[in-house]
This record gives C-alpha cells, sequence and structure tokens, in this order.
C-alpha cells in the first residue's frame, strides 16, 4: 500500500482497487487461455483475495465489474482501451469463467 499512497485515499480504497485488480488479472488470463491455447500454460486464476474475501456476501465485486461490464459493453473503458482486443464477446466469455471459478473456490472453502 505504501506505494500507492498518492493513488488511493485510505486503506478501504486501496482494498478495493486490489481487489479489482486481481478480478482484472483473472479476466486477462481467462481471455489468454482461450485466444492462445496452446501458447497459455499458466494457473488460470479464480483464486485471488477476492475469493475469499466475499465469500458469503451477496455483493461479489466480480459480478459488480460484470455488471458494469454489462450496462455499456460497447462503452466500458478497458474494452475501449483494447483490453479483450477491444470485443465485447471476448470480455463476456472472460467474465463467464472468472465468475464460474470464483463460485467454486468460494464452494471449496471451509
Amino acid at each position: 500500500m505504501p506505494l500507492f499512497e498518492d493513488y488511493v485515499g485510505d486503506e478501504e480504497e486501496y482494498a478495493e482497487v486490489f481487489d479489482r485488480a486481481e478480478i482484472f488479472m483473472d479476466l486477462m488470463a481467462a481471455d489468454a487461455a482461450v485466444v492462445n491455447p496452446d501458447l497459455y500454460r499458466g494457473w488460470r486464476g479464480g483464486y485471488g483475495r477476492y475469493t475469499w474475501k466475499y465469500m458469503r456476501s451477496r455483493n461479489q465485486p466480480e459480478k459488480a465489474l460484470s455488471a458494469a461490464f454489462e450496462a455499456s459493453p460497447q462503452g466500458w473503458s478497458p474494452l475501449l482501451d483494447g483490453i479483450f482486443g477491444g470485443a465485447a464477446e471476448r470480455a463476456k466469455a472472460a467474465f463467464s469463467d472468472v465468475i464460474s471459478n470464483a463460485e467454486a473456490v468460494r464452494q471449496n472453502q471451509w
């Protein structure tokens, strides 16, 4: 957190940004695995802090981020910036994979 003090207001905001960053990394890993199945050999994600931190929450951050995307898929800023090749279909597939993986991880928690 000390490295980001100039960019976030407090610990709560930092935690929120951290969770979103983990989700984005998982989204990009899910997309990379689909786009380059022969080249992608890494863990596909889905085991970030957001999976256990929101285990019993009805407001899971990956679903909130997905809802923001679904509200305006063609105008979603990550797509406009070229993530997922700018393709809403790829982003939607990545969200589906990440949400499914997060749910599976949460179900396997004790």
